[in-house]
């Protein structure tokens, strides 16, 4: 009996301990270990809240940039587009107006080609139906005719209109300037002609200088410069002697007795008194 009696006290204690460990265990659990459980909960689901939040506060600064970027990207965009096709359309302006200035200048050209053909014709109608000009050989012998016959004016005026100053020489030599200028009652050619063998005496001074200076004085000395042909043209034909006539007075040696160098400086003087 006393066996029995002890294994029953050891039961009801290890009872007793059981439940004093569970409700133990209980408290503990509900006022520590619960707490404490909630509590790091808590932190750890701020902390994942806090993460999170500063992620998408970055990720939705980051669409913010990317998003003005695509608006600035397409305002580039179209800011080009917009000079792309302004720079076609200038270009098309351009080469519109280069091709209606191509079509104009291949019609110049045209037009100047069919000019020029009926130009050249034109010239070669009037070269076959204007008279030959006669040789020198005819003019000088048409003027010996006019010297025989006494026509001074006739053979002056054929050999001024020839052009041709060696054969104004050469008439010059078959005459006395006194004779053909001065012969009484007065001069026999008139003055606009006398001026034109000045101006072509003067163009060329060179040997025989004295002859076309003796020549020069004695028709300064006749003409009238009333004439109204004389006055309107003597002036230049006077300033342009005097320019001959000062370009070889430097060629020459200013001795007082040489009768070309005199005879240069008087002509001058007439010239320039004229």
């Amino acid at each position: 009996n006393n066996n029995n009696s002890s294994s029953s006290s050891n039961a009801d204690i290890v009872a007793d301990l059981q439940t004093e460990v569970r409700q133990s265990f209980n408290a503990s659990f509900q006022n520590v270990l619960l707490p404490a459980f909630e509590r790091s909960l808590r932190n750890m689901f701020g902390q994942v809240n806090t993460t999170m939040s500063r992620g998408m506060n970055k990720m939705s600064q980051a669409s913010s940039a990317l998003v003005d970027h695509a608006d600035q990207l397409q305002e580039v965009t179209e800011e080009l587009s917009e000079s792309t096709q302004q720079v076609q359309r200038q270009w098309q302006s351009v080469h519109k107006q280069h091709m209606r200035a191509v079509s104009k200048l291949t019609a110049a050209a045209r037009n100047a080609a069919s000019a020029s053909k009926a130009a050249a014709s034109l010239s070669n109608e009037r070269k076959q139906q204007e008279p030959q000009q006669p040789s020198r050989e005819v003019v000088q012998q048409h003027i010996a005719m006019c010297l025989e016959s006494k026509d001074y004016e006739a053979a002056l005026v054929s050999a001024l209109t020839r052009g041709d100053q060696s054969l104004v020489v050469w008439l010059c030599k078959q005459l006395d300037p006194i004779v053909l200028l001065s012969m009484p009652p007065g001069p026999t050619v008139p003055s606009h002609v006398v001026l034109s063998l000045i101006q072509q005496l003067a163009f060329d001074l060179t040997e025989p200088r004295l002859l076309k200076l003796t020549w020069l004085k004695e028709a300064i000395l006749v003409v009238d410069k009333t004439d109204p042909v004389v006055a309107s043209h003597a002036p230049a034909i006077m300033a342009e002697l005097i320019q001959r006539i000062d370009e070889a007075l430097s060629s020459m040696n200013a001795d007082a007795k040489d009768s070309v160098y005199n005879t240069a400086r008087l002509v001058r003087h007439l010239a320039r008194n004229f």
